[in-house]
């Protein structure tokens, strides 16, 4: 074959090759653009509490730059394709199990400074964990216009059908809060709670696939649902919110484990495979940032030592003689005069050693000091799970692990673990109790304590369902002070003396409407509010019974909101936007209650079985008279 005939089939297969190029690139680049406008960052609390407990909060934040869900690389399409079908601007949903002891382990929330490592601080504060802790289902949307029916239940089928839950969330369970989630319009938010909702496995796994990197790397190779899914309190939370620029999509998964209880002897040691059954391998690729914190446990009076190991590695060139470090040298504290004297050989340059043994001992050295401030003057272990993959700095890091981690906690010096018998409470509490014995009526009591010095003011949230009707002019309020040393007693106000009630707003209650009430309550300093409302329990007819009707029907909790504390003289204006625009100061947290199991009078389901066989046996009898009526004919004969 000559070479002209060569020429037409090489330049065939070069345009062949051209236009695959081009169809490559052509599908290349909206991805890489895709993901170049988003970013992935991942985080796990591990916090001690003061009862032996360790709690550990996953946070996954995923954002992006472009509205647009065909644009999307890491963000989760199979949850923002819902939201945006639906008008969804806002939404939060959190499955949970158990039951969160404000009193032992405090706000789940915890406030820490803002920075991922010990070199970068920026100024701030943030706060890591899930707020929304109450048992069972609960679901905050907010629409970018007033929501209808269609669109509240297609959202709900949508989640439903997404993270495995049943979400039977129809109009008796959903409410449209005035004050409460910080709102503005009230009528394009939507609030609901199931209390019998629970979360396992088959909810764990979709909130899984919803990563980028799945449980395969990173952060989230430590959801193991075998050690989860054991602890006392675990839950799930998903935070969506629009932005000006995209969207922010955030990931929770709350646990709290209780190693001294869960094993023969009372030791509340742990590490990462003895909490989660397995250690971190390798960090997640698509993640921007990966950061493991631990806490320092509280101090409290008699507390052991503890130890941390690994410890994570210190600020670069930090150590004594480096290039920074008269910048950081806050990180190694002299502890005694051997290390004043290297300290000093070191900044001046006359540091040597002649063997490896000395070396190593002065590393050794330095490693102390190192956890002697993370434990007594720093409290938080950094660790950044990108260095599992990533090559070691130009200076020799603190760090023993090198390709796994797996930190561990222990107290050499602590044979058993003690309880303690009085822990610090919070300083804002509340309680909410059903009081009556019948079936028709009863009586809601709050007690909100507040062992502040100033005063406290809430938003009281309740949505008594439609099977309890309150009724309000039975609201009775005490207020009692707490005991205090004469040197602290506070000057009371008139306002201390008055009804703690400043505003109310309430949705009646209807067949197919809960009754919602909302109340701005204020607390004066160190004192009680108890406040009580006498109801009634509603005849619910025999078609709305769930099938254990004798259990009784499940009360929602209520939610307490505490609000920002105010300039006395903005009251004024405080008190108009409560009267005219519905709108609240900025609220700090919340606080749930129990659930409640309300008893109401059940029907006689059995009734309509015996009417039925009563009026069948009467129907046959007459039936059967009839026609022997009608049809026996009666003949003469002898005998």
């Amino acid at each position: 074959m000559s070479r002209a005939s060569h020429r037409p089939l090489r330049r065939s297969k070069r345009a062949l090759f051209s236009r695959l190029a081009c169809v490559a690139l052509a599908l290349f680049l909206p991805a890489a653009a895709a993901t170049a406008s988003e970013s992935l960052g991942e985080q796990l609390l591990l916090k001690p509490l003061a009862d032996g407990r360790v709690l550990a909060s996953f946070e996954f934040t995923l954002t992006s730059a472009s509205a647009g869900t065909g644009s999307y690389g890491l963000m989760p399409r199979a949850l923002m394709q819902p939201l945006d079908h639906f008008g969804v601007s806002e939404l939060q949903l959190a499955l949970n199990s158990g039951r969160w002891r404000y009193a032992s382990w405090g706000a789940p929330v915890t406030t820490l400074r803002r920075r991922s490592s010990y070199e970068e601080t920026q100024p701030g504060r943030m706060g890591v964990g899930e707020e929304s802790v109450a048992s069972g289902a609960e679901l905050v949307a907010r629409f970018e216009s007033e929501p209808t029916s269609e669109q509240w239940k297609g959202l709900t089928s949508a989640l439903a059908g997404l993270f495995c839950a049943s979400l039977a969330l129809d109009e008796r369970h959903t409410t449209r809060p005035q004050w409460a989630y910080r709102q503005e319009d009230g009528r394009r938010t939507l609030h609901a709670m199931l209390p019998t909702e629970g979360v396992c496995t088959e909810n764990l796994t979709p909130f899984i696939k919803l990563l980028p990197c799945k449980n395969a790397a990173g952060v989230a190779s430590l959801l193991n649902p075998l050690a989860l899914f054991g602890a006392p309190f675990h839950g799930l939370a998903v935070h969506a919110a629009r932005r000006e620029l995209g969207w922010e999509v955030k990931l929770t998964f709350t646990t709290v484990f209780a190693p001294a209880v869960t094993r023969d002897i009372s030791v509340r040691d742990w590490s990462l495979q003895s909490l989660f059954g397995r250690s971190l391998e390798k960090a997640c690729p698509l993640a921007d940032s990966a950061v493991l914190r631990v806490l320092a446990p509280p101090k409290t009076d008699g507390a052991v030592a503890h130890v941390v190991a690994p410890l994570p590695e210190w600020p670069t060139c930090s150590a004594p003689g480096e290039k920074r470090a008269r910048e950081y040298a806050r990180f190694f504290p002299v502890l005694d005069d051997e290390d004043e004297v290297t300290d000093g050989l070191a900044a001046s340059g006359l540091l040597a050693f002649e063997t490896d043994e000395e070396r190593n001992a002065y590393r050794d050295r330095l490693r102390t000091r190192w956890a002697h401030y993370l434990a007594h003057t720093d409290g938080e272990y950094i660790y950044d799970v990108a260095t599992l993959t990533r090559a070691s700095s130009e200076c020799q890091r603190a760090a023993d692990s090198e390709g796994s981690l797996d930190i561990r906690m222990a107290w050499p010096d602590e044979q058993r673990f003690a309880y303690p018998l009085n822990t610090t409470s919070p300083l804002l509490t509340a309680d909410r109790t059903l009081v009556g014995h019948d079936q028709q009526r009863g009586r809601l009591e709050v007690v909100l304590t507040n062992a502040d010095t100033v005063p406290q003011r809430v938003v009281w949230f309740e949505a008594l369902g439609s099977f309890v009707v309150p009724y309000l002019h039975t609201r009775t309020h005490t207020t009692q002070f707490l005991p205090g040393q004469a040197e602290n007693e506070l000057m009371r106000g008139i306002e201390d003396f008055a009804d703690p009630v400043e505003q109310v707003s309430y949705q009646p209650r209807s067949r197919d409407a809960a009754f919602v009430l909302e109340s701005i309550v204020r607390i004066p300093p160190r004192s009680v509010v108890k406040m009580s409302i006498e109801v009634a329990k509603a005849f619910v007819p025999y078609s709305q019974h769930p099938p254990d009707a004798h259990r009784g029907f499940d009360l929602a909790p209520a939610i307490f909101f505490p609000l920002a504390p105010t300039d006395p003289r903005a009251k004024v204006g405080a008190l108009q936007k409560y009267n005219g625009a519905k709108v609240v100061p900025k609220t700090r947290g919340r606080i749930y209650t129990l659930p409640k199991l309300v008893e109401l009078a059940t029907p006689d389901f059995s009734f309509v079985y015996t009417n039925i066989i009563f009026t069948s046996t009467v129907v046959a009898l007459f039936f059967g008279s009839t026609l022997n009526t009608l049809l026996r004919t009666y003949t003469d004969f002898v005998v």
